[in-house]
């Protein structure tokens, strides 16, 4: 029965399964177990991400109900404010995006680099 290979979230080279520090870089191998290598490396920006997401909708529903009674009052100033506080909203969760997508990237960039460590290996 042939083990799936395992490797280091750190360095990127295969270790045993069995190993609880990794033999190539120290990495400690047990801390994080169950997580991908962009969830142990990159917690707490997925967290702060996150919770910036829901903190900016709260507050963009909040500025929707606001554009909504300006426009019920007819009141040019809040109607502006409010537009132009969603287009900034809108920007902070387009960055907040970005951050995922680089997060994503490196993900994949690991995926590919134990991919062709296999492959070399053959």
């Amino acid at each position: 029965m042939e083990t799936e290979e395992l490797f280091c979230s750190v360095c990127n080279l295969a270790v045993k399964q069995e190993e609880d520090i990794c033999p190539h870089c120290g990495s400690d191998l047990s801390e994080f177990e169950g997580e991908s290598p962009s969830e142990k490396k990159y917690k707490t920006l997925i967290r702060i991400k996150e919770g910036i997401k829901i903190f900016t909708s709260l507050i963009g529903a909040g500025l929707v109900i606001g554009l909504l009674y300006g426009i019920f009052l007819k009141d040019m100033t809040i109607i502006a404010e409010s537009i132009t506080s969603l287009i900034e909203i809108a920007m902070l969760l387009i960055f907040f995006e970005f951050i995922g997508l680089f997060i994503d990237l490196e993900q994949n960039t690991r995926t590919q680099i134990k991919i062709l460590n296999k492959l070399l290996k053959k």
